[in-house]
């Protein structure tokens, strides 16, 4: 009797169009696991957002819903190493461990005091990188400090070299220089391992004109200083980037 009623029940359910609602994880058979919670080791190696994802996505076996908007493509992330972690784990953990405080321009003034002339004003802000979820998708975003103007700035510089040569040749002057610039990407404090610097030497002038990142700039003032500490640096300068219109 029993069976002859669970019969006629299931017979009506059917007949009336009634449906259960599948298991979460989008109808995934029972004992499966949701690609974002699946747990997996990860040897991450830094480098851009871009390949963290590739190395989930290796590590997962599984491709993973993810923006990187492409004025953060360049933020350089650290080596990770885990073990038996999920996406939502690893994103997390991530971006809690990436808030730090950090100086940050917030004006110029003028002022006559020392060697007056234009000064900066800073603050400490809280910076900070990583994926936060929206819906299926994992969204990067950072919030970095605004550096001082040297270091946004492409710097051009002409160094008369003339009196310089007289002890040394244009070659050992650049490999000096050049050697400096490699033992500074090798060294990991360096900011901008990526920067780049080009340097021409004109023969019929002897100006030596370098064109690129301003630490990297400095570096010649420094070589030349080092070569030859008897002479003033004669060079000039000015800012490769465009004017702004008002």
């Amino acid at each position: 009797m029993v069976r002859l009623i669970s019969s006629f029940v299931a017979i009506l359910l059917l007949g009336s169009g009634v449906t259960f609602a599948q298991p979460t994880g989008a109808g995934a058979p029972p004992g499966t696991t949701r690609p974002e919670a699946r747990k997996f080791d990860l040897d991450f190696l830094g480098g851009p957002p871009e390949k963290l994802i590739a190395a989930v996505e290796k590590a997962t076996g599984e491709p993973l819903n993810a923006i990187i908007p492409e004025q953060e493509k360049d933020v350089m992330l650290p080596a990770l190493k885990m073990r038996q972690v999920t996406v939502s784990d690893l994103f997390i953990a991530m971006e809690q461990s990436s808030h730090r405080m950090e100086t940050q321009v917030t004006g110029t003034y003028f002022s006559n005091f020392g060697d007056g002339g234009a000064r900066s004003q800073y603050s400490m802000v809280e910076t900070s990188y990583g994926f936060r979820q929206v819906g299926s998708v994992w969204v990067f975003s950072s919030k970095r400090a605004v550096p001082p103007p040297d270091q946004v700035t492409v710097k051009t510089r002409f160094y008369q070299l003339k009196a310089y040569l007289e002890q040394n040749s244009i070659e050992d002057v650049t490999t000096a220089i050049q050697t400096a610039w490699k033992m500074m990407a090798a060294n990991k404090s360096f900011p901008n391992k990526n920067a780049t610097t080009d340097l021409k030497f004109h023969k019929e002038t002897g100006l030596l004109i370098a064109v690129g990142d301003a630490g990297q700039v400095q570096v010649i003032d420094d070589v030349l200083a080092a070569l030859r500490p008897d002479l003033v640096l004669p060079t000039r300068k000015t800012n490769a980037n465009p004017p702004t219109k008002n």
